[in-house]
């Protein structure tokens, strides 16, 4: 990677913290708490993960391959064929999908977040239901094959609804409220 490249994606991630910061307070009133985005994040990915691995196990009796499929995104095709626990496509596909996740829940945080701390749990559900449909349409309608999730390889349609209402509750349910 040309060292011009690095310098240019260094800035930009910078740019994007500072963008995140300068959100974060508007005229004093706090709009996000990148701690509640981080610790949702954290409840989404497992409660994602898991249930990625629990509709793997009762549709195939295999709750390992689906979530090793999400790997094929730094590891290609060959990641659809792995149905064991390992440090590279376990590993890899469970960092991905907590990145991805925390993309997720940056997005609720910012725009549901405040009524979630508040305890306004209809309004987090809603939020929560709004970002995984959002997800959703990215994940299988915007993105390229080789950034999809994976485990749709190896699962039913039902079994992605499911885990994208998984992802919503988490999403709203997984943030602590705050009075």
């Amino acid at each position: 990677m040309p060292v011009g490249n690095l310098m240019f994606k260094i800035r930009l991630l910078l740019a994007g913290w500072e963008l995140l910061k300068a959100l974060q307070t508007k005229r004093g009133v706090e709009r996000f708490s990148l701690q509640s985005a981080f610790y949702k994040s954290q409840v989404a990915g497992l409660a994602t993960t898991g249930a990625v691995a629990l509709c793997g196990q009762i549709e195939d009796e295999d709750a390992i391959s689906p979530v090793n499929d999400i790997s094929h995104i730094v590891w290609g095709v060959k990641a659809f064929e792995q149905n064991e626990v390992s440090l590279k496509y376990t590993g890899t596909a469970v960092l991905l999908n907590q990145s991805a996740i925390f993309s997720w829940a940056l997005l609720h945080e910012l725009f549901f977040g405040r009524a979630a701390r508040r305890g306004e749990t209809g309004k987090s559900i809603l939020g929560g239901f709004l970002v995984s449909a959002l997800a959703y349409i990215i994940d299988y309608h915007l993105v390229p094959p080789r950034l999809k999730p994976g485990f749709e390889r190896h699962l039913v349609p039902r079994s992605l609804f499911f885990i994208y209402v998984i992802l919503a509750l988490a999403l709203a349910l997984g943030a602590r409220r705050t009075d």
